[in-house]
């Protein structure tokens, strides 16, 4: 078999180091396809709510809850643990947003979780489908194939939620003991 190149090395090489905000735009050249690659393996496994999606004018956001792959599984205890972000994908210029789901009724409330994306070929007039796939669900946004622009943005620093829940438990603590104070 021919040597080739290592993927799962390229990935984090690139986003190595100590866990920090990760900005991440899919190019508009011939690297549009690689960068989507990468895009995907950034937000797989990715959480959102159809509440956290938001369409104004050409640009949809949807707010996500990510697990941070970049930084590879964190060993605690015997136990892997991957860190996680809040962060926000936006897509445009959109021209309108469809939801499919295999089940009759849209679950509003649920968490869906992102399996990957990708953007098909332009169609004859000018349109592309961006597509977001999930387990029994799937995001299509169309987007005008002129000056694409696909941006994950992370909106705080990457934590492992076991420190999270520490520093939620420091914060009740303290608020507890000034109530008591007072």
């Amino acid at each position: 078999m021919k040597r080739q190149p290592n993927f799962q090395k390229l990935f984090f090489d690139h986003f190595n180091g100590p866990p920090k905000k990760v900005t991440y735009e899919v190019r508009q050249d011939s690297n549009r396809y690689h960068d989507l690659v990468f895009l995907s393996s950034l937000i797989h496994d990715a959480r959102l709510k159809l509440s956290d999606v938001v369409r104004q004018k050409k640009q949809v956001s949807i707010s996500i809850n990510r697990d941070c792959w970049e930084l590879g599984i964190v060993k605690r205890n015997g136990i892997g643990e991957l860190y996680m972000a809040n962060g926000k994908l936006t897509f445009s210029p959109a021209k309108s947003i469809q939801w499919h789901f295999q089940r009759k009724s849209k679950p509003d409330e649920e968490e869906l979780w992102i399996g990957g994306i990708w953007l098909n070929r332009p169609s004859r007039n000018d349109l592309r489908s961006l597509i977001i796939e999930g387990h029994g669900w799937d995001c299509e946004i169309i987007l005008k194939d002129e000056d694409i622009r696909i941006v994950l943005e992370d909106i705080e620093v990457p934590y492992l939620y076991s420190q999270k829940e520490k520093s939620i438990n420091k914060t009740l603590k303290r608020t507890r003991k000034r109530r008591r104070v007072a």
